[in-house]
């Protein structure tokens, strides 16, 4: 619960419904900091307060959605003393009031949308910040900007039992209603004893910079074979994703895929291409005009070859190079 205290002007005053606990003193965070910045006195801060508030109340600056009828523009000093230096939450009007004030200042709503965003992270995306820190992202958390990367993909990349002839396009899910880190990828193509092997990795990206990110995904029996209850691990896909390109936000990017399904891993280099909003797209073998209709920017991604899924698809060109006769 929250505790609140009365200022000496009257009784506490219970307008409307308190502020949600961890949002209020959040608040009062970032007017501390405000003020340890900015030593102004306590009969100025509740002037401007004051202000701010009798505007709000007026419908003369709507800035933030509280019922006019939950606030008061006046506070007391002790109040506001105890919500500086003890971050003692006052009642429910004043507490609205410090609120409206805090976030007309600029510095100070973009302090408490930072604050408020880190302490989302660490109570929800635990997973995110940890596989940022294995990869040696030690910075500001807040350098953890997901929204850039949400959308619908096209992912293009070698058909792995083909490589050399084929190409296919899966289709990458970034975002979803549950968080904006969530990811999916799936593919579907023929294989000799199964004509339509469909394959769904499900997992968290995380961004490790402006044009940097790695994609965590399990494949398991509850996502291929639609079993809630069947945990069973069959595979994964790890996708390090780069050199974004760019209008307003991420349009398409460059990267590698590296597939662990069976004994024997894989590495395919990958190039996504967003789609229209809401637009999905079947995956599926691409076809020799499908190929050619490609932009050059992603042939020549795919082009860069790959760590194959069986061995006799490989090049061998190290060991053809050591073969070669020592040059005089």
């Amino acid at each position: 619960m929250i505790d609140t205290e009365e200022g000496k002007s009257g009784p506490r005053r219970n307008l409307g419904e308190p502020m949600d606990e961890s949002e209020a003193r959040l608040t009062l965070r970032v007017l501390r900091r405000y003020h340890d910045d900015n030593p102004i006195s306590y009969p100025v801060m509740i002037t401007r307060i004051h202000g701010t508030v009798s505007k709000y109340l007026e419908g003369k600056d709507p800035l933030y959605p509280f019922d006019r009828s939950e606030i008061r523009p006046d506070i007391s000093r002790s109040s506001l003393h105890r919500a500086v230096r003890d971050q003692t939450i006052p009642d429910n009007a004043a507490m609205k009031a410090i609120h409206l004030w805090i976030m007309s200042i600029d510095s100070c709503r973009m302090d408490f949308e930072r604050e408020k965003y880190r302490e989302y992270l660490i109570s929800k995306e635990p997973q995110v910040l940890s596989v940022r820190r294995l990869f040696g992202h030690r910075a500001d958390i807040q350098a953890v900007k997901i929204s850039q990367w949400v959308g619908n993909y096209a992912l293009y990349r070698p058909f792995h039992l083909e490589p050399k002839s084929k190409a296919q396009v899966n289709f990458l899910k970034i975002g979803a209603d549950e968080s904006d880190f969530n990811c999916t990828l799936s593919s579907v193509f023929p294989a000799p004893l199964n004509p339509e092997v469909k394959l769904i990795g499900r997992g968290k990206l995380t961004p490790l910079g402006n044009d940097e990110a790695v994609a965590l995904m399990a494949m398991n029996q509850k996502f291929l074979a639609d079993r809630p209850d069947e945990e069973t691990q069959v595979g994964n896909y790890t996708l390090h994703l780069n050199s974004p390109e760019r209008s307003t936000g991420i349009d398409g990017f460059r990267g590698i895929l590296v597939a662990s399904m069976g004994p024997t891993p894989s590495a395919w280099p990958i190039f996504a291409v967003r789609l229209p909003d809401g637009k999905e797209i079947e995956p599926h073998i691409l076809d020799r005009d499908e190929y050619r209709a490609l932009l050059p920017m992603v042939r020549k991604q795919l082009d860069r070859g790959g760590i194959y899924w069986d061995e006799s698809d490989s090049p061998k060109s190290l060991s053809k190079g050591y073969a070669k006769p020592k040059e005089p």
